[in-house]
């Protein structure tokens, strides 16, 4: 087995970093971490964007977070993000077609063999099902849900 690699989500250290971000992320070095996770941050900013009806800013760090996604490989938190996208351009009324693409995505992600169909899966997979509901998806709701069943029924 290899060895475990870890990181560290910039949103624990908020307090210390509002001075002097370049600093911190020298000191976080330092202590051995080699990985830091920006994408949660911007998915946040991008939700208290909308919540204020600043949907601009929230696209823009919709699509911040879904660039580092991308890099990192992260692909549950990927596919959650082109949920929100989906989410948000309904929220804009866009075209229905836009909001059918970002979810296509998310299911893409959803159905490739590669990504392991773990815990993190399954709960991601529930978290996104009742989107897919909501915009009249139903088949892929129930299967994004039968998915998270069988994972914890098998656990």
């Amino acid at each position: 087995m290899g060895r475990t690699e870890y990181g560290l989500q910039m949103y624990s250290l908020r307090d210390i970093t509002k001075d002097n971000l370049k600093d911190s992320l020298r000191q976080v070095a330092e202590m051995g971490y080699k990985y830091v996770e920006f994408a949660g941050l911007f998915n946040n900013m991008a939700a208290a964007h909308l919540a204020k009806g600043e949907t601009r800013h929230a696209e823009a760090y919709y699509r911040k977070a879904l660039e580092i996604l991308q890099q990192c490989g992260n692909k549950m938190d990927e596919a959650v993000t082109y949920v929100n996208l989906a989410q948000l351009a309904y929220q804009q009324d866009e075209p229905a077609g836009k909001i059918q693409y970002e979810l296509d995505r998310a299911m893409s992600i959803f159905n490739d063999s590669t990504v392991p169909r773990d815990g993190y899966y399954a709960h991601t997979a529930l978290k996104c099902a009742p989107a897919f509901g909501f915009f009249d998806r139903q088949q892929d709701e129930e299967l994004l849900k039968q998915r998270a069943k069988d994972f914890y029924e098998n656990a």
